[in-house]
């Protein structure tokens, strides 16, 4: 266009085509929003950055900055992308053009946003948008309290998932999902089955009631492990499988893995491929990377046996802790509970006729490893906190016994002498504490046990389910940390324990919860499955299709003070629960304080 012709046309053209050249040289860029192609348009989207076609060549430019905020100016984030960026001319049929997406993520729903673009060259340019709704079946998540000058930084990141009282009989309805709440407890990143499946291999697991109700970890790259499972495999043994994803902040599947062992027959073409197999029964509750690289988790195990006063031969399930190869998913090592502690002499008999469990496990904490060489776990059903040899020593093998936190229950009735022939500890009132004597006592069940840093391996803080009448503990549930203040020898010299702090929420949650120690020595604590009305253990009263469940998350210092509150779910103002297809009766397994993501800054 600008070259070739008659030399009067050449004269005449000049002039146009030196303006259009200057014109490309001066151009601005353009903003414009589009969709994520990974996470939900609430909460995460992609911001293109472009200058106008053109037919004479593009102009290459770099984007410096970008920040936003809320158009409130309540918080503030950044760009996921690594800045500076370059965009480079290229061709199409519409002409040139240099053109860059810069990911957003950590948006909150329905809401209005402004982004300001700074390039290399100091223009900047600005666009507003506003996001959408948050993904379809999400519970209500109600911010009580939020006191930021008194919390520990970082996000929370919780589980969704409809109580086992819901009943939901269309799988395309049933919702779970993992969450991350932002440091003023509104929900800014979440993933759920179909989201985080969907346009991969893996997507005919949605197919198959697919679930994300366990462990979530953050691995040593900075990555997000998550567990899924399909068919409540995590809980329902027998009737399908679990594994782990690792997923990058934009939603990105990285690495799938499956656990195989004894899978039911129907469900081997439904595994996934490509995933590292590895062999267990359903990875469950909690796993976790190493600094060698290698996961460490905890699986499930079998025997087959006839205690005394059982009707004949039964399949019974424990748990057995499993490190294996990020990779290749090679068992490194496996501690088996069934050698640490007796069958006979502790399985309750209500748990093995309802599905065959004895131990479940639930947490796994190796705070103690290289000092005093213990692998400490939590067992929901013995209602024991169990330290086990995490390597051979001159004591004894790896995977038996060191100790016990905990009593002898009375079913079965032997598990009481049972408990007095254990290395276990005696429970004395802590005076400095100023608790009430109410709390020195013991778990009835408990989850998510690990270690106060810096504690010198002393304290241990769990969520304390209690609410079990049977076992004469039908109280509310709480958080509690206790203090071992000299370790047993042997059965004959039981160690010394108290009961260090403890918060009671005021409600039962008989299953589920967390705690997780902060850094500003306040506790995160996860009231998983609050019943309402209040409901115990007992014969799963807490599943009653009339009982609503709700989780309460709570950050609590040290005095007792509650700085950051959220609940999911529960009763509508008007009292009601909802119904099959709609129920608003929730749970959440626990929750966990992460770090705060780079793109996100506070306002």
């Amino acid at each position: 266009f600008c070259f070739g012709g008659s030399k009067r046309s050449m004269f005449r053209t000049a002039a146009l085509c030196a303006a259009l050249l200057v014109g490309v040289a001066q151009a601005t860029v353009e903003l414009s929003v589009k969709n994520h192609p990974r996470l939900p348009t609430g909460h995460a989207a992609i911001l293109n950055v472009a200058n106008s076609y053109n037919a004479f060549g593009g102009e290459a430019f770099v984007v410096k900055q970008v920040h936003g905020s809320d158009t409130a100016k309540t918080h503030k984030r950044s760009a996921h992308t690594t800045l500076p960026l370059t965009a480079k001319p290229v061709w199409s049929t519409w002409g040139w053009r240099s053109s860059v997406d810069i990911e957003i993520l950590g948006l909150r729903a329905n809401t209005e946003y402004v982004y300001h673009v700074t390039l290399a060259d100091g223009e900047t340019q600005s666009i507003t948008f506003e996001t959408s709704d948050t993904l379809e079946g999400m519970p209500d998540m109600v911010v009580e309290t939020v006191d930021t000058t008194k919390m520990a930084d970082g996000w929370t990141w919780t589980s969704v998932f409809p109580a086992p009282n819901q009943n939901q009989t269309d799988e395309h309805k049933y919702f779970t999902a993992t969450v991350m709440l932002d440091e003023d407890g509104e929900v800014a990143w979440v993933m759920d089955c179909d989201t985080l499946f969907k346009g991969t291999p893996y997507w005919n697991l949605n197919e198959n009631w697919c679930g994300i109700t366990g462990t979530q970890s953050v691995l040593n790259n900075g990555n997000l492990l998550l567990l899924w499972n399909i068919y409540g495999a995590m809980v329902h043994i027998e009737d399908g499988f679990a594994g782990l994803v690792e997923v990058d902040w934009s939603g990105n599947i990285q690495m799938m893995w499956a656990s195989t062992r004894d899978i039911p027959l129907w469900s081997v073409p439904l595994l996934p491929k490509p995933a590292v197999y590895v062999d267990t029964i359903v990875l469950n509750h909690q796993v976790d990377q190493l600094p060698n690289g290698n996961l460490i988790g905890i699986g499930f195990d079998t025997v087959e046996l006839q205690c005394d006063g059982w009707e004949k031969m039964t399949k019974v399930y424990g748990n057995e802790m499993v490190e294996f190869d990020y990779h290749t998913g090679y068992v490194y090592n496996r501690w088996s509970m069934f050698d640490a502690i007796d069958v006979c002499s502790t399985a309750d008999s209500t748990e093995i006729a309802y599905n065959g469990e004895w131990t479940h496990l639930n947490s796994f904490d190796l705070s103690n490893v290289e000092s005093r060489n213990e692998m400490i776990v939590s067992a929901f059903y013995l209602g024991w906190i169990i330290a086990v040899r995490y390597a051979d020593d001159d004591e004894g093998k790896a995977g038996s016994l060191k100790w016990v936190v905990g009593q002898g229950w009375e079913d079965p009735v032997s598990m009481v002498d049972y408990t007095s022939s254990l290395p276990r500890f005696d429970l004395s009132h802590n005076k400095n504490a100023g608790l009430t004597v109410d709390q020195d006592r013991y778990d009835p069940g408990q989850h998510n046990i690990n270690v106060v840093p810096g504690s010198n391996g002393t304290k241990l803080l769990a969520f304390d389910n209690s609410a079990y009448d049977a076992r004469g503990m039908g109280v509310p549930s709480r958080l509690v940390i206790y203090e071992i203040s000299e370790l047993p020898t042997d059965a004959e010299a039981p160690g010394q324990a108290s009961v260090a702090w403890s918060y009671v929420d005021g409600g039962k949650s008989p299953f589920l919860g967390g705690a997780q120690y902060l850094d500003n020595n306040s506790v995160l604590g996860c009231f998983g499955a609050l019943t309402n009305p209040d409901e115990n253990w007992d014969n799963r009263a807490c599943w009653d299709h009339s009982n609503c469940n709700q989780a309460h998350i709570v950050e609590v210092t040290e005095a007792g003070e509650v700085v950051f509150s959220v609940r999911v779910g529960g009763r509508d103002a008007d009292g009601t629960c909802g119904d099959n297809t709609n129920s608003l009766s929730w749970n959440s397994y626990r929750a966990l304080r992460v770090p705060v993501p780079s793109y996100a800054t506070k306002a």
